[in-house]
């Protein structure tokens, strides 16, 4: 990240080395590991507590499908809307859930019996993860 006080100041460069994140709009951006070997990225903080849930927006836009050598069908254009994949922490762990929950992200929510059997039997949807992981959060984190 790049910082200038005023217009005519030298620009000084912050990455993870110097600073955890940064909050702009309401809105917390952090430096998260994702593994041991890479450094970290940064990830928007939508929750935290025992589970800590992260996203990252993707803009959408036009993207083309090809079906691969050896084959005479012409691309397909998608139009995608704008979405979040996200993200969470749990036991030291860095986990992609993507857009939605699933059975296996179930297994490691399975110390809140309420929230898997929410998602199981459709009272909750798989898709509104950051409400998930706040009921999760409230309701079993320690």
């Amino acid at each position: 990240m790049k910082f200038k006080e005023n217009e005519e100041d030298e620009t000084v460069v912050y990455d993870h080395k110097h600073i955890i994140g940064f909050d702009i709009d309401g809105l917390k951006y952090r430096y998260v590991r994702t593994n041991r070997t890479d450094p970290p990225s940064l990830y928007l903080e939508i929750e935290s507590g025992k589970i800590m849930l992260y996203g990252l927006y993707m803009q959408g836009g036009t993207s083309s499908i090809g079906f691969g050598p050896g084959t005479n069908l012409q691309s397909v254009y998608v139009d995608q809307e704008p979405y979040t994949i996200y993200f969470m922490v749990i036991d030291d762990r860095f986990v992609r859930i993507g857009t939605k929950l699933k059975r296996r992200h179930l297994k490691m929510l399975k110390d809140c019996p309420e929230l898997v059997s929410k998602l199981e039997d459709g009272k909750m949807k798989n898709k509104r993860i950051p409400e998930a992981i706040e009921f999760y959060n409230d309701n079993c984190g320690d």
